[in-house]
């Protein structure tokens, strides 16, 4: 019983003399969520630039001229997004979710998801040393949704983390 208390006690001493020189283990970023709804223009593209002004979500930006497309005729959907981030230790990642809904808002098709999602941004790491803003990254994802899109979908709901 003494020896458990000993031990107990050396791992207790450790663990505050870490927490007083104040080493930390490896550090991810919270991350921040956001939506924005983006209305059907035709039968087969949603609003370019829909945003206007950049996207902020965490210490991510999506920039002009970002946008969803459906590839008629196909269950394929293409992002072009232009993305950066205003501070990152390590890599930053701006997260998508695609949500294809009806008039009445009902969820007529997904795709991605705010975790890990075939629509990611490639990881933006710092332009210089080891941590501090990302350059400007311009990328392109296609996914597919097995059953593609209804034609009754009017808005997508673009679901962000970073």
């Amino acid at each position: 019983m003494r020896i458990f208390r000993r031990g107990a006690f050396a791992v207790a001493a450790i663990v505050s003399l870490i927490a007083t020189l104040g080493i930390q283990s490896p550090a991810s970023a919270d991350a921040a969520t956001d939506s924005r709804l983006l209305s059907l223009t035709s039968s087969s593209l949603f609003a370019r630039g829909a945003f206007g002004s950049p996207w902020k979500v965490g210490d991510c930006h999506l920039e002009f001229p970002s946008y969803v497309y459906i590839e008629s005729g196909t269950t394929r959907v293409h992002v072009h997004a232009v993305s950066d981030t205003d501070f990152t230790k390590h890599a930053d990642v701006w997260h998508s979710r695609l949500v294809f809904m009806d008039a009445q808002q009902r969820v007529v098709a997904s795709v991605g998801s705010t975790g890990e999602s075939v629509l990611d941004s490639p990881q933006m790491v710092p332009a210089e040393g080891d941590e501090g803003p990302s350059i400007v990254y311009e990328w392109d994802h296609v996914a597919v949704v097995p059953n593609g899109i209804p034609s009754r979908a009017v808005s997508v709901r673009w679901l962000s983390a970073c």
